[in-house]
């Protein structure tokens, strides 16, 4: 299934910019499902889109090549997190090289990942937190409001959550990562999550 939703691709870009954090719960610190990054070279023939990437699971892709041209995600080619691999738009030509950079779970660790598509679990057990989650709130081209106020909208709204549990510590480092907005930006922060 190549990522076509708007939340799932939010996810995917969190989950490439933000490492998991580390947690500590009445003393006890847990071990995080650790992400390593690897790149790995594959060969077009001319026909062939779908590329598998060697480590699994396939949590996101960082970067893609061909023939040392960095292509475009989403445009160039999509992402497909459920068979681990890219699929491009047009098949790399023959004898192409392809590079293709990820974030893949290295270990399985205490607990899962943290960010999904969903809405927020409450049920989990509190080393499982923090969790962010990334819903879609509307879908573009829907009626919105009443009577003589209904306008089209052509914006798509997402809804970003995150939930922390009480007495668990967790850190998490997030430096210099550029955010692809109408307006750019570069944001430079360090985030302690407290009681």
């Amino acid at each position: 299934m190549k990522i076509i939703e708007p939340a799932n691709a939010l996810v995917e870009f969190l989950s490439t910019k933000i490492p998991e954090p580390i947690r500590e719960y009445k003393g006890t610190q847990y071990v995080n499902r650790l992400t390593s990054i690897t790149s790995e070279s594959q060969t077009g023939d001319g026909s062939t889109k779908f590329f598998t990437v060697t480590n699994t699971p396939l949590v996101s892709i960082t970067s893609v090549s061909v023939n040392a041209v960095d292509q475009t995600k989403y445009k160039d080619f999509d992402i497909d997190i459920e068979r681990n691999g890219v699929f491009f738009n047009t098949a790399p030509t023959d004898t192409h090289i392809i590079l293709i950079s990820y974030k893949y779970r290295s270990s399985t660790g205490t607990i899962g990942t943290w960010i999904f598509p969903d809405k927020p679990r409450l049920d989990l057990r509190a080393e499982s937190y923090p969790r962010i989650s990334v819903i879609q709130i509307n879908n573009p081209g829907e009626m919105r409001g009443w009577n003589s106020n209904q306008y089209w909208n052509d914006a798509i709204s997402l809804q970003v959550d995150c939930i922390c549990k009480k007495k668990l510590l967790c850190s998490v480092e997030y430096t210099q990562h550029t955010i692809n907005t109408d307006n750019g930006g570069v944001e430079d922060v360090n985030i302690t999550l407290t009681e």
